[in-house]
């Protein structure tokens, strides 16, 4: 939404101050309008941390100018609160738009878009535990004030559904999106909102799910677009996890004939499964590393794995080499199920040599 929308009824307030042109220049009102209209400008121009800034000094200097007016309070704690939020500091926006949430309700009342609006920057940096909680509030007051089955509705469910993916509503405001937007022709966010289905599935390992979603995806957008990419690649993960190769295939060919190829330096894995922990080291608590390196065929699968070198910590002598010799082992397991989107040259796939892979065997607490 646009910042200066949360503005519009402050504008009177500023043209009654900025037409003082006669005050001293260390008139309160006069630096309350310079920092405020500066604030404008960075969120403007999208300079957020410059914003913070000015929107603290003009919310202090607003205290002392407008101590009485609960709507310019509400306002301006409410700029300070979005401004923190824009600037990617969430956890210090929180308690800010918190603050100014009970000052809107107090001047704009319970029901008020502005109050709609600052659960959204609430539910967007709110901590996981208390997401929830804010993302009701949001949906709630939303009803309110836009269509159930409208286009705004629909983007507020896409945004909702993607963002607290771990919400049980999460897949069905994404369904609901999903319908609008396939209503209304618009492609695109239709199969973004598919796309957030789809990774909830691979999720919570319904991989079957998971495949129809990322499928439509891939049938609703060009072949080169980002989101079919990222679709394909979650395909690769879903069908592997089937036991169906083959299927995963097709769309490690699709990822390598449509991206360009940046060496093996980059080269990273579509599908990568943990290798299994050497059961005797993880009692131990060792901890390594194994580098493979490998060959790529034309389909993506990894052939001929060897390792170039090992690391291991917390064994020595003839028993650490032991230990050693397990993770390799371990490690040339794992490779050989990666799958790549292969390399391909005038429009065909080719083997690719010399891959490197870093596999690390480390103990979570």
């Amino acid at each position: 939404m646009d910042s200066r929308g949360l503005f519009v009824g402050f504008a009177l307030v500023l043209g009654v101050v900025a037409a003082a042109d006669d005050a001293p220049e260390t008139d309160p009102q006069v630096e309350f309008t310079v920092a405020y209209n500066a604030y404008l400008d960075a969120m403007e121009a999208s300079q957020y941390s410059t914003a913070v800034l000015h929107a603290e000094q003009a919310r202090e200097l607003g205290a002392q100018v407008f101590g009485d007016n609960d709507e310019v309070t509400a306002t301006l704690a409410l700029n300070h609160g979005l401004a923190l939020a824009r600037a990617g500091l969430k956890n210090a926006a929180y308690p800010v738009l918190k603050e100014a949430r009970k000052l809107v309700v107090q001047a704009f009342g319970r029901e008020s878009e502005r109050l709609f609006q600052l659960d959204m920057s609430l539910f967007d940096n709110a901590p996981r535990d208390a997401a929830s909680g804010h993302l009701t509030s949001m949906l709630k007051l939303a009803r309110l004030h836009y269509r159930e089955d409208g286009e705004a509705m629909a983007l507020l469910k896409l945004h909702a559904g993607s963002l607290a993916w771990w919400d049980r509503r999460a897949r069905g405001m994404l369904r609901e999106a999903a319908a609008t937007f396939a209503l209304s022709g618009q492609t695109e966010p239709e199969a973004h909102a598919l796309f957030f289905i789809g990774k909830i599935d691979l999720g919570l390992n319904r991989y079957r799910n998971a495949v129809e979603a990322m499928t439509q995806v891939v049938d609703l957008l060009p072949p080169d677009h980002p989101t079919v990419l990222m679709a394909r690649a979650n395909l690769v993960d879903a069908y592997e996890h089937l036991g169906e190769s083959e299927r995963a295939t097709e769309h490690c060919l699709a990822i390598g004939q449509t991206t360009p190829w940046g060496g093996t330096a980059d080269y990273q894995p579509l599908f990568k499964r943990p290798p299994t922990y050497p059961r005797a080291a993880q009692v131990r608590g060792l901890e390594g590393y194994v580098l493979l390196e490998f060959t790529v065929d034309k389909k993506g699968f990894v052939r001929d794995p060897s390792v170039v070198d090992s690391r291991m910590r917390g064994q020595r002598g003839a028993a650490g080499r032991e230990y050693v010799g397990e993770f390799e082992a371990a490690a040339i397991e794992a490779a050989r199920k990666f799958r790549y989107a292969p390399k391909f040259v005038d429009g065909n796939p080719v083997t690719v040599d010399d891959v490197r892979n870093l596999i690390k065997f480390e103990l979570r607490d």
